[in-house]
């Protein structure tokens, strides 16, 4: 899975294929950002990512091909 954002327009991919994007104004002052993972369950349980990457986009937005 791999989520994009870039000002108001958040894409979402899938094995590296490009699903959709959407647009969402609430959030475009910059500031940080977090993980969150809820399981449709009460029972404690815990997440643990083994690849997890981080880009910095610069001022220009490219599509992965």
């Amino acid at each position: 899975m791999g989520l994009m954002a870039f000002g108001e327009n958040i894409s979402l991919y899938a094995n590296g294929i490009f699903l959709q994007t959407i647009a969402d104004f609430t959030y475009l002052d910059p500031g940080k950002f977090g993980y969150f993972v809820r399981a449709a369950t009460e029972n404690p349980f815990t997440v643990s990512y083994d690849q997890l990457r981080v880009w910095s986009l610069e001022d220009e937005l490219f599509r992965p091909t």
